[in-house]
């Protein structure tokens, strides 16, 4: 893991692929969308960046979707650019309120349908979300809340003992070296047993998590193209 993390005798740590951190707040006239952090807990640094699309009504409720990010879980953040660009192509897309943690802040109260919580993630991110999936298979969650969907791209996982959601889309690369690992979840999710709906949708040209790299590429846009069709038929 080199490549991620570099540990030095004197405690420095370095993450050479670390990408910038963005503001914490942003509103796009053009698009609409806002996002601002929002701090979960001052006694640990837990927060989250969320994205709220463009709503012509103040009663407007939209879907929730609850993501991790990825970075084996040692890079990345909710605040990095990278995924910040991939959330600012995407969110309009789709019209849905976008956060990274598992958090109910105002604004999800006042415009987030709660009949409608998607989770996701990629990577290590996917990893995350499908051991919230379990849980949520075999716990109540807080007010009742159900997951209706969940987006996994990419991620190697431990364990598959119920799945607390009704759908699911498992997302795999063709030139990943964890292809195959995305491809045998699909298979165990598919003989498991599980009731609910199973897509599967595969880029075979691009590497690991390739959207994040080029927002506006071709296959970037095919790939939310699909997500959009995943979450508005849910």
């Amino acid at each position: 893991m080199g490549t991620l993390i570099r540990i030095f005798s004197d405690g420095t740590i370095e993450r050479p692929l670390q990408t910038p951190f963005v503001p914490l707040k942003l509103d796009e006239p053009h698009t609409g969308l806002s996002s601002k952090d929002v701090v979960i807990s001052h006694n640990l640094p837990v927060s989250a960046l969320v994205y709220l699309p463009k709503l012509t009504n103040e009663a407007d409720k939209v879907p929730i979707l609850v993501y991790f990010h990825g970075g084996g879980f040692v890079i990345e953040s909710a605040f990095s650019q990278r995924y910040h660009n991939f959330f600012k192509t995407f969110v309009p897309q789709v019209n849905i309120i976008v956060v990274s943690v598992e958090i109910i802040p105002p604004i999800m109260l006042s415009h987030g349908d709660f009949n409608r919580v998607f989770i996701g993630g990629d990577s290590a991110g996917g990893n995350i979300a499908h051991n919230i999936l379990m849980r949520a298979g075999t716990e109540a969650l807080p007010g009742d809340i159900k997951i209706l969907g969940a987006i996994l791209f990419i991620l190697p996982f431990v364990g598959l003992t119920g799945l607390g959601c009704s759908r699911m889309i498992a997302c795999v690369a063709g030139k990943d070296s964890l292809r195959e690992r995305g491809v045998s979840y699909y298979e165990s999710v598919k003989k498991s047993g599980w009731q609910g709906k199973l897509e599967f949708f595969e880029e075979k040209d691009e590497g690991h998590v390739y959207q994040l790299f080029n927002v506006e590429g071709e296959n970037t846009k095919k790939f939310i193209k699909r997500l959009v069709s995943f979450l508005q038929l849910s």
